[in-house]
């Protein structure tokens, strides 16, 4: 949680749940309401997903993965934040 990032990153959902079938991963604004898809559902395990920040403004951002199974998907998936910015170290003086 907190990650400072400025190019794509690689993020992986990892459960120990044999019965998962897909995982979609989702992005969102801490004050936007809804969740938008990062990318197609990922059907295979490892299930994993590249950010490409390209079209991001600097900030933070949440960052879930649903998880579907033959019941449906996870009611409750949790998220965690990420923060989207220059992380070059300064110039020494």
């Amino acid at each position: 949680d907190g990650t400072r990032f400025e190019f794509p990153i690689h993020v992986l959902a990892d459960t120990p749940d044999r019965d998962v079938v897909s995982v979609q991963f989702e992005i969102k604004r801490p004050a936007d309401p809804a969740w938008q898809a990062l990318g197609a559902a990922d059907a295979q395990a490892p299930f994993e997903v590249t950010l490409d920040p390209a079209s991001l403004v600097p900030g933070s951002y949440l960052l879930r993965g649903v998880a579907r199974d033959a019941a449906g998907p996870d009611p409750n998936p949790a998220a965690i934040t990420v923060v989207y910015g220059d992380i070059t170290a300064p110039a020494a003086v």
